[in-house]
């Protein structure tokens, strides 16, 4: 039987993060001329007027933050993305002589011209038209996702439920998908007078009419050169995109990730830094997956990715939240933050789906840290102005990011790359059981030998056709014994797999010995060699 195995992951969930960290002393107020420029980055953004994706705003915001980056000596870029913008000509709910203006859910269907007439009941009835109460992002899950995934309405009325009275809008995270009926968001003030309705069965009309526009928006991306360009690089994200002004949603985000950009360029880091601040935030993060299709491999190939979220210090915020892909990442994160005073409030258990553009490292298996603050201010049409967020307490998120940053680029590349290379083993593993070819293909280099356990020998193009055409039982396939050694930009790894599988009925186990040579290219490894002996089968 002729062994392959193994598929190009990522290198992003591989191996333990540096616990040597320089420390940043706590203190009461930090750098003047540091909150200067955080108030000024803050006030500039939420002056900017609404920040919703595809809009002019959004291109002039873009514009601005590029410039900045430029002013700090790095040279940024526009990178564009396509979008089907949303338009709105009439949204609005008529109740007897009352009108209500509300916002329609982006990721919903929409109504005609004339609307949706019906009784309106609570949520679940028979009703043409169902009354629900719901928090922010909450439009897919609960009552209301289950309403819109049924259809059970000709259309719903969704008051919305922020932490101060007002229209808090929810993401259309399934922007490119939209399904249910049409739903308008309404401001909270009007829901007392719109449940006493629904009780009555009052007939109402409801009117979600939009066109979709043609348009584009742009990611602000830069790269700071690291002293060894092979090495896996680091990358920095924020998203820069919203449904209103965003002072303190996206300004603290935002201001961090500037700040962290003139650290790192004046430090000169050992790996590439690439910073990427994204729009499409609020439509099912359409920025961050361009980032990323545009560059195939930059999930599995970063050495970790840091997302600075929502309503980082903001004024009225509640606690800070911290994600992390592994238990190393979020010691590291937790001690910077604890050392320059912030507490943290509530910790996202490990394998837990991450909020934000954080999402998207952990569905491709990627390395993350990401913070995520509080505000009552969330999604809210009041969000405007410096005074939104605590100055000080940006600057000391900035210390802490530095921090974290300077340590994930500095780290020893040896250690790190010994687990990289013993997950790629074991993906390749994988993938090789689950004919994964297109992913075995990138991590094979194109001189790719294999010397088999009966003494032949493959290219790359026999070890893509032994996966497809692998159809024997496998119960299990297990490695072990591994010993890496890394010899700066090449490595070899040995260990055992042990198969155990079906044979005339019965279970046999498999037992081989692996050689394989891996080079770094392009910041990734491929394998140039592999070489397997079988021991004696039982």
């Amino acid at each position: 039987m002729l062994i392959s195995r193994r598929y190009w992951l990522s290198m992003t969930i591989a191996g333990a993060w540096s616990a040597s960290v320089s420390r940043v002393p706590a203190q009461s107020r930090l750098d003047a001329d540091l909150e200067r420029r955080i108030r000024r980055v803050i006030q500039e953004y939420g002056d900017q007027g609404v920040h919703r994706t595809g809009t002019i705003v959004d291109r002039q915001s873009g514009d601005w933050l590029f410039e900045l980056a430029g002013r700090i000596g790095i040279a940024p870029a526009r990178e564009d993305f396509s979008l089907s913008r949303v338009d709105t000509h009439a949204c609005h709910l008529l109740v007897g002589d009352e009108r209500i203006e509300g916002l329609p859910l982006y990721d919903g269907t929409f109504t005609g011209r004339d609307g949706v007439r019906g009784r309106m009941g609570p949520l679940g009835t028979d009703a043409a038209i169902g009354l629900v109460e719901a928090a922010p992002n909450t439009a897919a899950a609960g009552p209301l996702g289950e309403a819109r995934r049924q259809n059970r309405h000709s259309a719903i009325v969704c008051v919305t439920r922020g932490a101060r009275p007002g229209l808090c809008p929810n993401n259309a995270d399934a922007f490119l998908h939209p399904f249910g009926s049409p739903v308008v968001q309404v401001s909270s003030e009007h829901g007392p007078m719109l449940r006493e309705h629904a009780k009555r069965g009052t007939v109402v009309q409801l009117i979600a009419s939009v066109t979709r526009t043609p348009a584009t928006s742009f990611n602000v991306t830069a790269t700071i050169p690291g002293a060894r360009r092979s090495l896996a690089p680091l990358v920095v994200m924020t998203p820069r995109s919203g449904w209103y002004a965003c002072a303190s949603e996206r300004g603290g985000g935002i201001a961090c990730w500037l700040e962290l950009m003139r650290v790192l360029h004046d430090a000169r880091p050992a790996r590439d830094v690439v910073f990427v601040a994204s729009s499409g935030h609020e439509l099912g993060h359409l920025g961050i997956n361009a980032f990323v299709a545009s560059r195939p491999d930059v999930v599995s190939r970063a050495a970790a990715w840091m997302h600075f979220g929502a309503n980082i210090g903001a004024a009225t915020g509640s606690g800070t939240t911290i994600q992390a892909s592994d238990d190393n990442g979020e010691a590291i994160l937790s001690r910077e933050l604890t050392a320059v005073g912030v507490a943290i409030g509530r910790r996202v258990p490990r394998g837990t789906v991450p909020g934000g553009e954080a999402e998207v490292v952990h569905r491709g298996g990627g390395r993350y840290v990401s913070v995520i603050g509080s505000s009552a201010l969330f999604h809210h049409p009041e969000d405007r102005g410096a005074t939104t967020v605590d100055v000080n307490a940006i600057a000391r998120f900035t210390k802490a990011f530095a921090a974290v940053a300077t340590a994930l680029s500095a780290q020893a590349s040896v250690g790190l790359d010994q687990q990289i290379l013993i997950d790629l083993e074991r993906h390749w593993n994988n993938a090789f059981y689950q004919k994964d070819l297109k992913f075995i293909e990138n991590i094979l280099a194109d001189e790719f030998i294999a010397t088999y356990d009966d003494g032949t020998r493959g290219d790359k193009a026999k070890e893509l056709a032994l996966t497809a055409e692998f159809n024997q039982q496998v119960e299990s396939a297990v490695q072990e014994d591994f010993t890496v050694k890394v010899y700066r930009d090449t490595a070899v790894v040995w260990f055992t797999l042990r198969v155990v599988g079906i044979r005339q009925g019965q279970p046999a186990t498999v037992t081989f010995r692996y050689t394989d040579v891996w080079v770094m290219r392009e910041a990734r490894w491929q394998c140039v060699s592999t070489h397997s002996t079988k021991m004696n089968p039982r």
